[in-house]
């Protein structure tokens, strides 16, 4: 994490007015916009890796909220009324597929999952449809795959966390969706 980006979290640490415009911002990229407005040269793309940062260190009781489409309590989901890059979760699957961000995951059952969603395009628009983790947990046991939603979530996160600047601020920006 740059210093910046760190200076910045530590005003937003103590300042409540800023953390509430924070939690209300549309995109992930509002975040850093909010940022340098205050002096702090940060990108969306910092602050998403940061939110996937913290998401990797949450514990599983953390974690089942944020499959869930819920508010982590102890993560700085910003963007999407809280959400941040955790909403529409179906889409940012296949927006990485389309990307060719499909480094292998800890999960034979979700690889094969990930392969299936390549080329089934009913699969595709049900997976469009699918706005938390645990939609695409579902989704996918409806095709015979059993994947864990925290499983999925880890596994997107790391994927997120290789993304280019360019991707990544796309996805911080909310995408084409």
């Amino acid at each position: 994490m740059s210093q910046a980006l760190n200076d910045f979290f530590t005003v937003v640490a103590t300042d409540k007015t800023l953390q509430e415009r924070l939690f209300v911002t549309k995109e992930v990229s509002d975040v850093a916009t909010i940022a340098n407005e205050m002096g702090f040269s940060v990108t969306g793309a910092d602050v998403l890796r940061a939110q996937v940062g913290r998401v990797l260190t949450l514990p599983s009781e953390e974690l089942e909220n944020l499959v869930a489409g819920n508010k982590s309590k102890k993560g700085a989901q910003w963007g999407r009324a809280g959400k941040g890059w955790l909403d529409n979760a179906g889409f940012w699957i296949l927006e990485l597929i389309q990307w060719g961000c499909t480094v292998q995951s800890f999960e034979p059952s979700l690889d094969l999952f990930v392969g299936k969603a390549k080329e089934d395009k009913e699969l595709q628009q049900k997976l469009l449809a699918a706005k938390t983790y645990e939609s695409v947990a579902n989704i996918a046991h409806e095709y015979g795959y059993e994947v864990a939603s925290i499983d999925l979530l880890k596994h997107m996160a790391i994927q997120i966390m290789k993304l280019n600047d360019e991707k990544a601020e796309t996805v911080a920006s909310g995408g084409a969706h």
